[in-house]
Order: C-alpha cells, then structure tokens, then sequence
C-alpha cells in the first residue's frame, strides 16, 4: 500500500514538473517574439529614417557610415543594392505601403545593374593535365599553375587593364569598340580584348553554355551587349 502511495506522488510531481516546463517554454516563447517584434520595428523605424535623408539625393545608395556620418555611393558599387533589399524586408514585415513606396524608390537606383551578374565555369584537371614540371601525371600544386597562366593571359590580353568583351563579341570571337545599353560596374581602367584567347576552348564553350541556358531562365542575361570582364 506504501508503494503505492509512493508511486503516486512521484507521478504527481513528474506531471507538475511537466506542466511548469510547458508554461516556462511558453513565456520564453512569448517573450521572443516581443525581442523579435521590437528589433524589426526599429529596424523599419531606422530604415524609413534613413529614407527621408535620401530621398532628395537622386541616384544616390547609402554606403557605410564613418565618424557619425553618412558615406554613398552610386549603383556600380557592391554594396548598392544592400539598402533597397532591406527596404523590401521591412515592407514584407510591416506590409506598410510606405515602406513599400521607399522601396521602390531605391530599387530603381539600381535598376541598370540587374544584368551584372557573375557566372562559374568549373574546371576539371582534365583542363590541366599538364604539371609545372612537364610531367605527364597531374601534380598536386597543378590547378594553381593553370590560374596563374589564366591570370597572366588576362594580364597580357588587357596590357595591364581589366580586359573585356561584349558577349555577343566573344561567341563570335572579335574584339568589341564599344559599350551597348549595359553600363559597366568595375572600377578602373579597361580595355576591349579577345577573351577567347584567355581561356581554353573546353572553358569558352562551357562558358557560352552556361550563358545560353541562364538566357532561357532570366530574360536578357545572355543579351549581346553584356559585358564580360576577366582578372
């Protein structure tokens, strides 16, 4: 009968115990969700703040902030696009059409750098079977030599410039003379070059496909003005 009675209170405690671990869960919980709520009203507060300043300063991004002040920058920058994406978070958060509108204001800022995107060609070492001693196996430190010889072609190719081409000039394979619609985004001094002569035949076509199959995808990535550029 004792153990019994023991029995029961133990369970008795385990369901109490149970039932106040729940409850803590369930204040935690609550009181997350108040931090989380708080911090995205001020980051839309901070967001809108930041928008009032700009908003006169036509085609201007903010950058970064130094000494307490404000650094821009225009669209070719890399971080330009960080502030409109925010503005788009803060709008899907509050769903307030204001936001929404400071948004949209800021994306088209950046409009003209949508098609300035990067594409990855994977070489395999098949692309450079040849080791830095001329050996016929494939040498540990291979992959490294074949960079630098890219490197130096792209060096060579620009005469010390950031080499580029039109991609509509690179599948037909002659040096472009001049920019189209598309604005380039690098910063320093270029000049119009073969690309194909940087790469291996093997690499500009798989480049070309990789380009034909995103054109299909996202209209205009594989449009004849793009720029390509190689360092």
């Amino acid at each position: 009968m004792e153990i019994m009675r023991s029995k029961k209170r133990i369970l008795i405690s385990c369901l109490i115990l149970l039932v106040c671990n729940v409850c803590s869960l369930h204040a935690v919980s609550r009181g997350m969700k108040k931090v989380v709520d708080d911090a995205l009203d001020f980051s839309v507060k901070q967001s809108m703040s930041m928008f009032n300043v700009m908003q006169s300063q036509k085609g201007i991004l903010p950058r970064t902030a130094k000494n307490g002040e404000m650094i821009t920058c225009e669209s070719p920058w890399w971080t330009s696009g960080f502030y409109p994406g925010t503005l788009w978070y803060c709008y899907e958060y509050s769903n307030d059409p204001q936001v929404r509108m400071a948004a949209e204001e800021m994306t088209s800022r950046v409009e003209k750098q949508k098609y300035n995107n990067a594409l990855i060609v994977t070489s395999n070492p098949e692309d450079f079977s040849h080791d830095i001693k001329g050996r016929e196996e494939v040498h540990p430190l291979a992959g490294i030599h074949f960079q630098r010889e890219l490197e130096e072609k792209a060096y060579e190719a620009g005469n010390g410039k950031i080499p580029v081409q039109l991609y509509g000039d690179f599948k037909d394979g002659k040096i472009s003379e001049k920019f189209g619609k598309v604005h380039p985004a690098f910063c320093g001094e270029y000049q119009f070059a073969d690309l194909r002569k940087i790469l291996t035949n093997e690499l500009s076509e798989a480049f070309i496909e990789g380009m034909e199959s995103f054109g299909k995808k996202i209209k205009g990535f594989d449009r004849p003005d793009a720029i390509l550029a190689s360092g």
